[in-house]
């Protein structure tokens, strides 16, 4: 089974070294994989997390706030069951993230509107 977009193609599969910095909260790594293939933040897993999500299960605020510099799109990426990566964090018990991350959203939206 295959991940797809919005628009019904389907999604790169996570690169290994981007999931591992994701889950250790690495953004050295994840910054220096992204300065050779900024796509590569769009990989998903095969239950369609992307590296956000995983951070975000993990509680790592800091590589959030890193990847969200480099794609603020990741916020309104949902996995195979519908969550986001605010939702991931909220039933993770990172309360603080998901604030972090409704602020990002925010201040994503109000730019998006002009």
């Amino acid at each position: 089974m295959s991940n797809t977009n919005s628009t019904g193609g389907a999604l790169p599969q996570i690169d290994l070294r981007l999931l591992k910095a994701a889950r250790l909260g690495d953004s050295r790594s994840m910054m220096e994989l992204a300065a050779q293939n900024p796509s590569i933040l769009l990989g998903t897993t095969p239950q369609g997390n992307t590296c956000l999500h995983i951070s975000s299960i993990h509680g790592h605020e800091t590589f959030c706030n890193d990847v969200l510099t480099l794609n603020q799109s990741l916020l309104s990426a949902t996995n195979s069951n519908g969550e986001t990566p605010m939702l991931t964090s909220v039933k993770s018990g990172h309360a603080l993230l998901a604030s972090v991350l409704l602020g990002h959203s925010m201040i994503w939206g109000s730019k998006r509107q002009f």
